[in-house]
């Protein structure tokens, strides 16, 4: 009567429940259902603690070790040479002969053996200390080689290992990260080359974390490894690597002034054309925008233009404002339109390094259209022009000066007819001439962008 009940209670209620009977301290054993859980959890455990059982042992040559095995038991190394291995009962001496990978195999414990170089092991320990009390991070030894698998869940986490001083015995990282902290990472790397001199290369964190450098740079490698292999980055090498120069930014701003009221910028320019650095005391550049501004509404100044160019390091950018005057050329079998500018134009090739340190080339033309002399019609071009160079160790203004434009002109009023006659035209006609000079000023600052 007993059994049959609890058989009815296991079958309708026990196994609903989630739980099992218990009658009379016997368990519930002759209920099909709860047999086959049992066996499940059973199993699960049994193959929990198998794998347990593997145990990987990471060492270097001459170092010694005992390790528990089954007293009586068989004992199986996998590959010769490796290790040495004295039987002791219980206990299983063992010692690292030479680097390389084996097994043993007992009938209670299966070790792997992993032989690394000191220096190596040296880092092996540190790292297996840098990952405890961490959630996610996972250190061991693959084919001779140090790994951090698992995952990384923060950048605090991935910045301790730089207090490790690691430099010795390399380690890679495959643990998998988030792009919060990758975008961290790729930061605080940009801001470490910089300040090292190093080309930037962003990080890629799979299969492996590395940075791949283009051609041009593989003067750098061995410099770039050094930073970088405490950190667990791999740095490679690609033809197919994009070349990544410094991008540089330049604002100009081109100025025209009157040149009765050039002291009242606060500085004293030169009569020649020159180019100078605007001392950094004198003026920022948004206080010297303001001061041109306040001319311009006052009648003794304009703003030209205020162009922002970007160049990438060792290549040429150019700023035109003015107009293209058509030249008529023929040849004996054609004849084509070339076109040639007028006005203003800057051109700059910066050339910068990873420290912030740029050299800029400058060079300014400001042309008229000259009405006094013609050739075929066609008139010519008075041209100003001004080069320069300058090595800058941070972003400074640079100002060009002395480019002068100068307007003239002549205007007669009198009485019609009476005015063509030569002596009446001066008794009963006036005369005025115009002669408006003026001074261009080009303010040029330029600033690494990366």
């Amino acid at each position: 009567m007993v059994l049959k009940k609890y058989r009815r209670t296991c079958r309708t209620e026990g196994l609903a429940a989630g739980r099992i009977w218990v009658d009379r301290g016997y368990f519930g054993l002759f209920c099909p259902e709860v047999f086959a859980a049992l066996g499940d959890m059973i199993l699960t455990l049994l193959l929990s603690f198998a794998f347990a059982l593997e145990d990987q042992q990471v060492m270097y040559p001459g170092q010694s070790r005992e390790l528990s095995i089954s007293r009586g038991g068989t004992i199986e190394i996998e590959t010769r040479g490796i290790i040495k291995a004295n039987d002791r009962g219980s206990k299983l001496k063992v010692v690292a002969v030479k680097k390389g990978e084996t097994r043993i195999k007992t009938s209670f414990q299966n070790y792997n053996i992993s032989v690394i170089d000191k220096d190596s092991y040296d880092t092996f320990l540190k790292l297996r200390e840098w990952q405890k009390g961490k959630v996610g991070p996972l250190v061991e030894v693959v084919d001779q080689k140090i790994e951090i698998g698992g995952k990384i869940l923060t950048f605090l986490d991935w910045l301790e290992l730089k207090d490790l001083q690691l430099h010795k015995g390399p380690y890679f990282i495959k643990a998998k990260v988030d792009f919060e902290v990758t975008d961290k990472i790729n930061r605080y790397l940009r801001d470490l080359t910089q300040k090292s001199n190093l080309p930037y290369s962003s990080l890629t964190v799979s299969p492996i974390w590395q940075v791949t450098l283009a051609e041009t740079h593989k003067n750098h490698i061995s410099e770039y490894r050094k930073l970088l292999a405490p950190l667990g980055i791999y740095v490679g090498q690609s033809p197919y690597a994009l070349n990544s120069a410094p991008m540089i930014e330049v604002n100009i701003l081109a100025t025209e002034i009157r040149r009765n009221h050039i002291q009242k910028l606060g500085l004293d320019w030169p009569a020649e054309v020159k180019a100078n650095l605007v001392p950094s005391l004198a003026f920022d550049s948004q206080s010297l925008f303001v001061n041109i501004k306040a001319f311009e509404q006052r009648g003794l100044g304009r703003v030209l233009a205020s162009p922002t160019l970007i160049a990438k390091s060792g290549e040429s950018a150019t700023f035109h404002s003015g107009g293209e005057m058509p030249i008529k050329v023929s040849s004996r079998f054609a004849a084509q339109v070339e076109w040639k500018k007028y006005g203003i134009v800057l051109k700059i090739k910066p050339v910068a390094d990873y420290s912030g340190k740029m050299t800029i080339e400058l060079e300014c033309e400001v042309s008229m259209i000259d009405e006094s002399v013609k050739i075929d019609g066609i008139p010519g071009l008075l041209i100003n022009r001004i080069t320069s160079r300058f090595h800058l160790n941070e972003s400074k203004t640079i100002a060009l000066s002395g480019l002068i434009k100068e307007e003239w002109g002549r205007s007669h009023q009198g009485f019609p007819g009476i005015t063509q006659i030569p002596i009446l035209n001066k008794i009963f006609g006036s005369e005025e001439f115009k002669n408006n000079q003026s001074e261009l000023f080009f303010f040029v600052t330029p600033k690494i962008i990366y």
